[in-house]
Formats: C-alpha cells, structure tokens, sequence
C-alpha cells in the first residue's frame, strides 16, 4: 500500500518536479505534525496520504521552477506553510519570511519550522498586512512597514485579484508576485482578465501556466506579474 511519500514522488515525477531525498525527510516531518496539530488546532481539513501530497504539498512546490535560490521570499497568510515552509523545506538556501495572522498557527510555523531544522534563514511574522498585530514591546513581529521583499505569493488567503492589489505594497521593483489561482476558495479565477489585472495593478504580466494536480485533477493556474516601477 503506497504512503504519503510514495505520492509525493510520484506525484513530484508527474509535475516534473525535483524533490531531494533531505527535502522528502523534511516534508515528512512538517506532514506528521501536521497531521497531530490538525486534531486541535483548525490548521487544514485534508489529512489523507494521497490528497495532502497532492493539494497541499506538490501544490506549493510548483512555485520553485520560478524562484531563484537568491532571491528573497515572502509568503502571506502562511497558515501551516503552505507554500513558504515548503519551498523554504526543498530549497533550504532560499532566504523565506512567513506572515500569518492567527497565533496557533504562528505557533505550529514556529515548532514545525524547528524540528525541521529550517531556522536558518526564516522569519516567522505574527502579523497582518497593514496591521501589526503585537504591541511595540515584541521587537520580533515588528511591523513589515517599509520592508519589500524579492518574491512574494499568497495561496488561499485572497482572491486573485485582492492579492494584487494588496501583494504589490510589500513588492520590490523588478520584484516578483505570484497569483496561485484555481484554489477552493476563490471560484471563476479562470474568467479573469489577467492582461486588464496587470494593467489595473501597474504591473507586467510574465507567465501563466496551467497544470493539474496529478491525482485529484483538479485545474490551477500559475500567474507571476513583474513590479517595473
């Protein structure tokens, strides 16, 4: 009977995806703590082998193609890591910031992160776009005023065309960010206009790939506009 790694290479070969074998150890532990926190803390409601490697993780890890290892990534409304703790798992080198606004989640990020061994490198912000969270006195979750960030993506917290306009703010110019469309919550991203988006944003349109999930089938777009001004 296949496990949860068995799917995620195969689904990882499918997606023409390269996962190293320290990156399959590293996701295995985030998927078991995952799988033990979900029980008390609303962290994510697909819990079996197949659908979790397919819809949470090979769903994050489509992002890598694009990202260079220098370049410096936020993930906003990280939840329990997807994408930003998944990238940060296959590409360790990469420089990751996470934002999350709810603090058992911040919490799991932060357990997760550890026994993973992915310190180095990640920032894990309790906060909010456009509204700190904690008071002056916690220096660690400062506000991100004034921060701009190389990479930026989002994958369930915005509608496709409120994360533009919002995502753009923390945008570096020449900066990139990412729209991961097709996702439960945001039903007709495959209506958008995303020529009129990019213009609407001042941003330039860069790619837009379309792939499916190699077990479930489901239908996803991946849309990066680039920050110009």
């Amino acid at each position: 009977m296949k496990n949860f790694v068995d799917f995620l290479l195969e689904g990882a070969e499918k997606l023409c995806l390269d996962i190293p074998y320290d990156a399959i150890q590293r996701i295995n532990i985030h998927k078991k703590l995952l799988v033990k926190w979900a029980a008390k803390v609303n962290l994510t409601t697909v819990l079996q082998d197949r659908e979790m490697a397919d819809r949470l993780y090979l769903d994050s890890a489509i992002l890598l193609p694009g990202i260079s290892s220098d370049r410096i990534v936020c993930d906003v409304g990280s939840g329990a890591g997807f994408p930003g703790l998944v990238l940060k798992a296959i590409r360790p080198e990469l420089d990751v910031t996470l934002i999350e606004a709810r603090r058992k989640r911040v919490s799991f990020l932060k357990t997760a992160s550890r026994e993973m061994g992915l310190e180095n490198g990640l920032t894990i912000k309790w906060s909010r776009l456009g509204w700190d969270h904690m008071s002056s006195q916690d220096e660690e979750n400062e506000s991100d005023t004034g921060f701009y960030w190389d990479e930026v993506v989002s994958r369930a917290t915005f509608p496709p065309d409120i994360w533009l306009e919002t995502g753009k703010s923390i945008l570096a110019k020449g900066g990139r960010i990412w729209v991961m469309a097709g996702q439960p919550h945001a039903q007709g991203d495959d209506a958008l206009d995303w020529e009129k988006e990019a213009e609407k944003n001042h941003l330039f349109l860069e790619r837009k790939q379309e792939y499916n999930l190699p077990f479930c089938g489901k239908k996803r777009w991946l849309v990066s506009f680039i920050k110009q001004t």
